[in-house]
C-alpha cells in the first residue's frame, strides 16, 4: 500500500527549512498557538506565543512577522496529522478516507477547533483555516480525480462534491450528535458514494421500455 503524506506548500513567512533547532522552534511555536486558540484565546498576541513556546519575541517577530502568519502556521502543522493511503480502488480509498477523517475530526483539538469557528467570527481563525485546509482539499480530490481516470467513477460529477458528501456526515455526528461514526456507518456511507458516482452504462442511460 502506497502512503502519502499530504504535501503542505512553503509559507511566506513562517516557513523555513526543518531539521534541527529551526524545525523545533517551527513546532514549539506552531503548538503553542494551537494551545491558545484550543483555549478559547482567539485574540492572543506574541506576548502570550512566548509565554506558550519560550521562543524569544524577536525570533517570532522574524519568522511569523504577522499574527495571521502564526495561526496559518498553527493550522498547516495541525492538519499534518492527515495521512492519505492509496489503494487501488475507489470503495477502498473511499473507506480510508472515512477512517482517517473520522478519527482526525473526532480528536478533541479539532473538534474545539471548529466549534471555536462556527461560534466566534475571527476572520483571522476563519482565514488561517481556510488556507491551510486548501491543500488538504486538493489531495482529498485528488483520491476522486484518480477513481475518474480508472474509470471508476463519473467525469460529470464535481470532485469538490464527493468530498462535501464525504465530510460533511462525519463532522455532522462528531459535532452535533457528539459521537464518533460506527464503522458500520462508514462502510454505508462508501456504499452509497461508489453507488451514486459509479459509470453509467448505456443500458442505465436509456433502458428499454416494456412493449
Amino acid at each position: 500500500m502506497d502512503t502519502r503524506t499530504i504535501e503542505h506548500p512553503k509559507s511566506l513567512p513562517g516557513t523555513i527549512r526543518t531539521g534541527g533547532r529551526t524545525e523545533r522552534i517551527r513546532q514549539q511555536v506552531a503548538q503553542a498557538v494551537l494551545a491558545l486558540v484550543r483555549d478559547g484565546n482567539f485574540h492572543f498576541d506574541v506576548r502570550d506565543v512566548v509565554a506558550r513556546s519560550g521562543v524569544h519575541k524577536t525570533t517570532i517577530y522574524r519568522r511569523w512577522p504577522t499574527r495571521q502568519a502564526l495561526i496559518n502556521e498553527a493550522f498547516r502543522e495541525h492538519n499534518t496529522q492527515i495521512k492519505l493511503a492509496d489503494t487501488g480502488t475507489w470503495a477502498g480509498d473511499l473507506m480510508q478516507l472515512c477512517l482517517v477523517l473520522r478519527n482526525f475530526f473526532s480528536l478533541p483539538s479539532e473538534i474545539a477547533f471548529n466549534a471555536a469557528l462556527a461560534m466566534n467570527g475571527n476572520e483571522s481563525l476563519t482565514q488561517g483555516f481556510r488556507e491551510s485546509w486548501l491543500p488538504v482539499q486538493a489531495q482529498l480530490e485528488q483520491v476522486v480525480e484518480r477513481a475518474q481516470a480508472r474509470g471508476e467513477v463519473r467525469r460529470d460529477v464535481a470532485p469538490s462534491l464527493i468530498t462535501r458528501l464525504l465530510t460533511s456526515p462525519l463532522l455532522t455526528t462528531i459535532m452535533f450528535e457528539k459521537r464518533m461514526p460506527e464503522d458500520a456507518e462508514l462502510a454505508t456511507l462508501v456504499d452509497f458514494l461508489v453507488a451514486a458516482t459509479q459509470v453509467r452504462r448505456r443500458s442505465q442511460l436509456h433502458p428499454a421500455h416494456p412493449r
